[in-house]
This record gives C-alpha cells, structure tokens and sequence, in this order.
C-alpha cells in the first residue's frame, strides 16, 4: 500500500494533466511601450549586463535599466557598493524547480507572461523574491477572476503548502470553503494529508456558512468529516490544539448538535469552561432541526443548564413533553 501522501501525489498529479496554460497578460497594460521592450529582450540590442541564472546554467543578455524598473530587487543590485553593481555579469541563485525566471524576466521587459498551472504558485514566490508588486499583483488577480477553479484547487494549495505561499493559501482556502459541498468527494480525498489548523481553517471558513444556506445538510457533512478526520488525527491528544480546534467549529457554527455534545463532553472532562460554553451554544442554535434528543442525557447539569438559557436555542412544540420529563 503507498504512503498517504504519495497517493495525495498521484491525485494531484491526474487533477493536473487536462489543465491548461493560463496568462496573466489580460491583468496588466497591454501598451506598446512594453512590447518594446520586449523586442530588446529577444534581440539583446544594446545590453550591458549578463544575467546568469546559476542553477539552470542559462544566462540572458539584459538591460539594467528595464530591469530595475520593475524590480526592486535589481534596482537595489545595481546601486549597491557590491561588486555585481558595476559587473558586467551578475549571478542569480533563485532556485527554480518550475523554471519560472525567464517568465519573471518576460514580464519585466513586456508587462505580461504566459504561465501554466503548476507554476501558478512558484511565479508568485519569484515576485516577492524579485520584490516585483506589479507581477505578484498580477498573479493574485488572475486567481481572482479565472485562475482558481475545482480543477485546480487542490493541486494549487498543495503548491501553497509545499512553498509556504500563505497569500495564494488562504486564497485557496477561501475558494474551497465557497464551493465545499460541490468539492466534498475531492476534499475527502486529501484530507488526511492537509495540517490540521489548515484542515480545520477550511471547515470553519465564514464562506462554508455564508454559500451553503441549507444548515442541516451542511453541518451533516461537515460534522462527518471532522469526525473522519478526527478519528485518523487525534487532537485530544494536544490541549492547545483541541482548544482552537472547538474554538474554531463553534464560531463557524456548522456542526449538528450530537456532534457538538461530543465535543462538549471533552471540554467538560478538560474542565475547558469557555469552550464547553461555545459547544452549549451549538447545540441550541441547531436544536430545531433534531428528530431524536436522546444525547441531552449525556449532558451534565451545568452545560444543560446553559443550552436551554441560550437565546439561540428554537424549541419545536414537539419537545416540550421531553423538558417535562427532565424537570426543565
């Protein structure tokens, strides 16, 4: 059997393989003034420094002037007191395993590049490297408007994680929780792979409650979920994470109420007040939608005592006989 992550691996890689390229050219000016430029970088006219790119060996006849425009990163080179300043060949160590510099090298002379999926995150990276706002401001409107899609989600935020992009990331995360029960099947499937603040941040997202109106399909899933994850990942066993995880699946409301008396339990047994008050909540606010109330049994008197003082709770006429019974 293959480790989880390189079946996570081979997922990413059969998403991957009917994506195409995409361009950042529609994000920025398409003036003349930068397809000039672009005809110096093809032609090499009146260079007067050579750029190496160490690691792929390839070297670029460039100009310092439309380099440094653009970039921070080459205005400060060429004005330092360091040798490269006044060299007529200076060495870039940028690792670039998905071969994005001459991409970063294009948009400065043109304004625009041609890019595909997978170098998505990795030309992000190289914009803040090269301390280039323009081409990172580039690749985020791209996400925006067409970039991001159920295709490609999943492999993007791996790139996120794998290359600590937290912008693209959260962006990402913020997608998935749009369309998370269009993306449930998928999400099942690298879940167990994902950090579990990340994993929990998704769930918890304000957008799985803002887009999914129906509230007890949505905490049905959601509630399934965690307790698949949960079951794999044990998060009791750290105090701290147990606490943001209840902290953050009582804020975003979307568990069912027997789920959250779990929870509550737990907070009770860590004597976790403020938590087990957050799962109280939970359960009033989901209250309504119960056809069985037989977990309320397994609450002790103080948590039952603030659920039915909670002014979320909503009782169906149908539970007074239970109240009755319990002397409520």
């Amino acid at each position: 059997m293959l480790p989880r992550i390189h079946l996570f691996s081979l997922f990413l890689k059969k998403m991957s393989s009917s994506t195409k390229p995409i361009s950042t050219s529609h994000c920025l000016s398409k003036s003349n003034f930068f397809h000039d430029f672009g005809n110096f970088l093809e032609t090499s006219e009146f260079y007067d420094v050579i750029v190496e790119h160490v690691p792929s060996k390839l070297e670029f006849k460039c100009h310092r002037l439309i380099l440094s425009h653009k970039s921070k990163f080459f205005g400060t080179l060429f004005h330092s007191k360091f040798k490269d300043s006044t060299s007529d060949r200076v060495q870039i160590h940028f690792n670039d395993p998905c071969q994005v510099f001459s991409n970063v090298l294009e948009f400065l002379y043109r304004g625009k590049t041609s890019i595909s999926t997978h170098q998505i995150v990795a030309i992000h990276v190289a914009s803040d490297q090269f301390m280039c706002q323009e081409l990172g401001s580039a690749v985020l409107e791209l996400l925006d408007h067409s970039g991001l899609h159920k295709e490609n989600v999943f492999q993007i935020l791996q790139q996120a994680i794998d290359m600590e992009d937290n912008v693209i990331l959260n962006k990402a995360a913020e997608f998935i929780a749009k369309h998370f029960l269009e993306l449930q099947t998928l999400f099942r499937e690298v879940m167990f792979d994902l950090p579990t603040e990340l994993f929990f941040g998704i769930l918890s997202h304000e957008n799985v409650t803002l887009y999914h109106s129906e509230s007890k399909t949505r905490n049905e899933v959601v509630s399934q979920i965690v307790q698949d994850y949960i079951a794999v990942h044990d998060i009791s066993k750290d105090l701290e994470t147990f606490k943001a995880v209840v902290d953050s699946l009582v804020e975003s409301s979307c568990l069912t109420a027997p789920f959250a008396t779990k929870f509550l339990i737990q907070c009770e047994t860590y004597n976790l007040k403020e938590q087990a008050a957050g799962c109280a909540r939970i359960i009033a606010s989901n209250f309504h939608l119960m056809d069985n109330y037989d977990f309320i049994m397994a609450l002790k008197p103080h948590s039952f005592s603030q659920m039915i003082q909670s002014d979320d709770l909503f009782i169906k006429v149908c539970c007074f006989p239970f109240f009755s019974k319990c002397g409520a």
